[in-house]
């Protein structure tokens, strides 16, 4: 016995008034564009319910571009359509008497298209269209309303739109990686460096009223390190990392990375000599502190642990021989602390210092007075420190020497001791290692002996404002 089961048919309607594409198209509401940016439809084809929508994209060399276009959004709509299944269901007998059931299924896929065009778009390399079919008169009725409200959208931002028009933007961001916009269409170069900049306030032409430029306040830069047909893969440094946003604008400088690192460290130079600037500052050891002190408007920023307690510090030179730091701890000892630092060479290779630091969690203040000496053709450094407290708490004053060598710019190694005065077995003992793991920025880690055994990390940036 034969029986025929239809599991599912399903009918799309659509209406005669859609099939002439040159009526239907007029009886759509302009859609609102902004030179060069991408509409978007585009990335939507389909924002209302009760629509089936396809985008046909061929390449603007052809000569039949809007034919390839449409023939291709139409075979997208039929593929989104639904598919109706038969199945054939059978009984049969074998020699032995017993029954078998067979069931063949078979797939009928509607393939008649009765879509509307709707837009259409083209830029350098391509032409796009966007075609749809309705399920109802509502669902038509619902997208029209749709678009009106992006074109309400799209002119209330058009200033902000105007900001990435002809641009090279970031649309991107992996952390260190940056993905851009742009790729071998726009020559691109691997290992090029490109500027980013975040643009501010627009300047408008007071007689045509038009967006013509914006300001804009660079945040940091990337190299490119792979290129795609139309975009490419930049790669930021670590600070850079944190201060770049999608969106953010990249103008290329026109070097490689080499380039760009010779012509940065050129204009270094030029201000170290104009400001008599110290780049080349060495991170201290771990608790004794330099005489020397940062020049004006250089900066440092630390983070370190030792995985009990954890350090954020900052520091900035004020003046040419004053600087001023904060650091909050946090863990088995939490506490803010304030200081302040003043150190000048004595001769040319010797500097005495002095600081006053207030510990406001703990309400402790203390006094420091510094030595310290550059030796071995200024890739040794030596530093005497004495720590007296202020308060009252009949605390005891702590002396404490390190010494610092840099047998290479991007290594340094050091070690330091100290002793708390009039008191027994309250020596410590620090060695450490710090390397240069990218522009200005010092990765540090090492061993401190105090009551016990502690390991301690610290990630130093150092640099200039």
């Amino acid at each position: 016995m034969k029986k025929r089961i239809i599991l599912l048919t399903l009918c799309i309607f659509t209406f005669s008034i859609y099939a002439n594409e040159n009526i239907v198209e007029n009886l759509f509401p302009v859609i609102e564009k902004v030179q060069s940016v991408r509409p978007w439809w585009i990335n939507n084809p389909n924002p209302v319910e009760g629509m089936t929508g396809g985008i046909g994209m061929s390449h603007f060399k052809e000569n039949n571009k809007r034919e390839i276009a449409i023939g291709l959004a139409r075979r997208e709509i039929a593929s989104s359509k639904r598919t109706i299944v038969q199945s054939e269901f059978t009984a049969k007998q074998d020699s032995t008497g017993a029954s078998k059931a067979q069931i063949e299924s078979r797939h009928i896929v509607e393939e008649s298209i009765s879509a509307v065009l709707i837009d259409t778009w083209e830029d350098d390399g391509h032409y796009y269209v966007w075609m749809a079919e309705f399920l109802d008169k509502n669902s038509y009725e619902r997208l029209k309303t749709f678009i009106e409200a992006k074109n309400i959208e799209i002119n209330e931002n058009r200033i902000n739109l105007a900001k990435y028009a002809n641009r090279i933007v970031i649309t991107n961001k992996d952390f260190g990686k940056i993905t851009l916009n742009v790729g071998k269409d726009k020559n691109v170069n691997l290992n090029e460096v490109y500027n980013v900049y975040r643009l501010k306030a627009e300047s408008v032409n007071p007689i045509s009223g038009q967006v013509e430029d914006f300001s804009k306040t660079k945040v940091g830069d990337v190299t490119i390190i792979d290129v795609l047909d139309r975009s490419s893969i930049g790669q930021a440094n670590f600070i850079d990392s944190f201060r770049i946003q999608v969106g953010d604008i990249v103008e290329a400088t026109g070097v490689t990375k080499d380039e760009y690192i010779l012509t940065k460290k050129t204009i270094k130079e030029d201000k170290m000599e104009k400001y008599n600037y110290d780049i080349n500052y060495i991170p201290k050891i771990r608790n004794v502190e330099r005489a020397k002190s940062f020049s004006t408007r250089q900066y440092s920023l630390s983070a370190s642990s030792d995985f009990d307690n954890h350090y954020l510090e900052s520091r900035v030179g004020l003046f040419r021989f004053f600087e001023i730091g904060v650091l909050g701890a946090q863990g088995d000892d939490n506490y803010f602390e304030v200081f302040g630092k003043v150190g000048f060479p004595l001769y040319e290779n010797l500097y005495v210092g002095f600081a006053y630091e207030n510990r406001l969690g703990e309400d402790e203040e203390f006094a420091i007075s510094m030595l310290e000496l550059n030796f071995w053709d200024n890739i040794g450094l030596s530093a005497l420190n004495y720590k007296h407290p202020l308060d009252s708490n009949d605390k005891k004053g702590t002396v404490g020497a390190s010494i610092q060598l840099q047998p290479h710019t991007s290594v340094i190694i050091g070690a330091e001791g100290g002793k708390i005065l009039e008191s027994s077995g309250d020596d410590f003992v620090t060695i450490k290692l710090n390397l240069e793991i990218m522009d200005d920025i010092w990765l540090g880690g090492g061993i401190s002996w105090e009551n016990e055994r502690v390991y301690f990390v610290k990630l130093e940036y150092i640099n200039i404002i």
